[in-house]
């Protein structure tokens, strides 16, 4: 697609267009909406690419051009970059008497926010990768749970079947390791303390980065009964009771695939049409 040619383009709708719709109909009531907000997460997505460096994959990507499109739409508002404060920390004048912050004062404190950011998500993803390659499934239901769901350590217990000394345990060592790996760069040491609530930063990181969604292939494998434990278990805590709406819209949209016909080659030829500006071989 750098390149300028318009097959990979057709491709990559091909493969990714039935998901994006399937979670915007999931948020949106209007078919039109939804349809509306698929295709400009598209053109977002061309427009933005040569940003795109591939830490997170194609999907997480346009999953969260999508769901940045769809809180503009209910919320009539611009988007909100998501970074170690949200608050502005008052009157600046009234901090130092005289004088304003800088533009460039205010892009290093931006630049310095988004790093902590996003050590804090490789630390995440670091631990969640790890519980995964050891298919401590058990112990990810609880992450979901207290990181993501911000549920309750006895309420987590419960869901999962534990003790609750036990999901208290898990979470204090978590915590602790997450701590000590920021600690190693002192540039981000603290970053977690900075923070009342931290589980409120761990959460926007978990649903940005998709830290413990199963791959499509194995949601496919799930809904063909043909998955075993323990991830068979897990999909069905991800899907059922987690309620992940990124991956039940992967899951709707593999339901859909044998039933998808006109409408959905009619979106995507509209969506080709809209971005024929960006490919050499169609000029």
């Amino acid at each position: 697609m750098r390149q300028g040619s318009s097959d990979g383009w057709s491709q990559l709708l091909q493969r990714y267009q039935g998901r994006l719709l399937s979670f915007a109909r999931g948020q949106m009531r209007d078919r039109t909406e939804a349809e509306d907000a698929v295709q400009e997460t598209f053109l977002s997505f061309l427009q933005g690419l040569g940003s795109f460096r591939g830490e997170a994959g194609i999907e997480t990507w346009l999953f969260g051009i999508l769901r940045r499109r769809i809180v503009d739409v209910f919320r009539g508002s611009a988007p909100r970059l998501c970074l170690m404060h949200d608050q502005d920390g008052g009157d600046a004048a009234a901090d130092v008497a005289g004088h304003e912050p800088t533009a460039s004062w205010y892009a290093r404190r931006e630049e310095d926010h988004q790093g902590r950011y996003e050590a804090l998500g490789g630390a995440l993803s670091n631990l969640i990768g790890e519980l995964k390659q050891e298919e401590r499934l058990r112990d990810l239901e609880v992450a979901d749970l207290i990181f993501y769901a911000q549920v309750r350590n006895q309420a987590a217990a419960e869901r999962v079947g534990i003790d609750p000394k036990r999901v208290a345990l898990l979470k204090h060592r978590w915590l602790q390791r997450i701590r000590r790996d920021l600690g190693a760069d002192g540039a981000n040491r603290g970053a977690l303390d900075e923070f009342d609530v931290p589980v409120d930063l761990l959460t926007r990181i978990w649903e940005a980065r998709r830290l413990s969604c199963p791959k499509r292939s194995t949601i496919g494998s799930f809904e063909l009964g043909a998955l075993e434990p323990p991830w068979r278990d897990y999909v069905a805590f991800h899907l059922g009771v987690l309620g992940c709406r990124f991956c039940l819209a992967n899951r709707d949209d593999l339901r859909a695939q044998s039933n998808q016909g006109t409408a959905a080659r009619a979106l995507r030829e509209r969506i080709m049409q809209s971005t024929i500006g960006f490919w050499k071989d169609d000029r």
